[in-house]
């Protein structure tokens, strides 16, 4: 639930990059990628202040 920051969400899952956390270390989204990528597949991510965050994961059949 919630927004992704604006300022981050060209480079959501690029690694280090993180907003608002103290104790982030921006690898969450960016090990997501990896394996998403790994798999054959990929991920991605909507996000507005109007209807929240989608994070999508597509893998292949």
């Amino acid at each position: 639930m919630g927004t992704v920051p604006e300022s981050i969400r060209d480079h959501f899952f690029k690694k280090y990059v993180t907003a608002g956390k103290l104790k982030g270390t921006g690898l969450g989204t960016y090990s997501a990628k990896l394996i998403a990528e790994a798999h054959g597949g990929m991920i991605n991510m909507q996000s507005s202040e109007d209807s929240g965050t989608t994070v999508t994961v597509q893998l292949p059949t």
